[in-house]
Formats: C-alpha cells, structure tokens, sequence
C-alpha cells in the first residue's frame, strides 16, 4: 500500500520504523512490514479481512563526529504516530465516541401497548356490528 504522505519521515536525524496494527474479532495484532522509501511504498502479510492501522516509532540518530551511526532506541517523546485505516483509534482500542450507534432508541414499550390497545378496539368494534347486525 502507499504511505500517505504525512506519515513519511522527512527528518534525517530520525530513524522510523513502521508496523501495521490489525483488529480481528475484537483482537490487535502488530505485523511486520517492510517500506521502500523510492517507491514509497509500505508491505505487509496478511490472510484475515480486518481493520489496519498504520503506527510508527522514531528514534533518534546519533552520529557524533563520524562515529558509527548508532540508533538511540529511545523515543523522540511524541513523536510516535498513529494513522487511523479503520475504526478504531490510538493502537486498536475502540472509545465509544467513535463506535457505530447500534442501539434502537424507538420507544418500544409504548409501541407494543398501542398495537395492543389498536387489537382490542378493533376486536370490539368487530364485536359491536356483529351484535348490532343481529
């Protein structure tokens, strides 16, 4: 798939590391990726149809005076990053401010005891002009 622009690292003191989050059945999962920065393009595997979520960490680059360009693995301290694929938030767990409204907020109750009432005055009614028929 193609990283979307704003999640590309345009700092060259950063080193980012992408992983892909995958909710399946209620459960997160991180997979491995691979990203190819010529093509801009981020590579996964999976075998499940689920909601993806594209994170990152950054860590700084430390080089001082040519030396071996050890990676700190320390994080930048916000500046790991999460874009959303699907429906869920931060790393897979879903707030109930972005879940889908299942509920059915219809006054059933009084749904139920109108049709009974409706039931009974028609019934009445029916037995009313059989009665008056006679």
């Amino acid at each position: 798939m193609e990283l979307p622009q704003e999640l590309v690292n345009t700092d060259s003191s950063v080193n980012r590391v992408y992983k892909v989050v995958r909710i399946h059945n209620g459960e997160a999962a991180i997979l491995d990726t691979a990203y190819d920065a010529s093509t801009n393009k981020l590579t996964f595997k999976t075998d499940k149809f689920s909601t993806y979520a594209i994170v990152y960490s950054d860590s700084i680059i430390r080089n001082p005076g040519g030396d071996s360009g050890a990676a700190d693995t320390g994080s930048t301290g916000g500046s790991s990053g999460v874009t959303d694929t699907g429906s869920t938030d931060n790393l897979g767990s879903t707030s109930e401010t972005d879940s889908a409204k299942t509920r059915d907020n219809s006054p059933i109750g009084w749904l139920l005891v109108l049709a009974a009432l409706s039931g009974i005055a028609f019934v009445a009614g029916l037995k009313k002009k059989s009665q008056s028929i006679m």
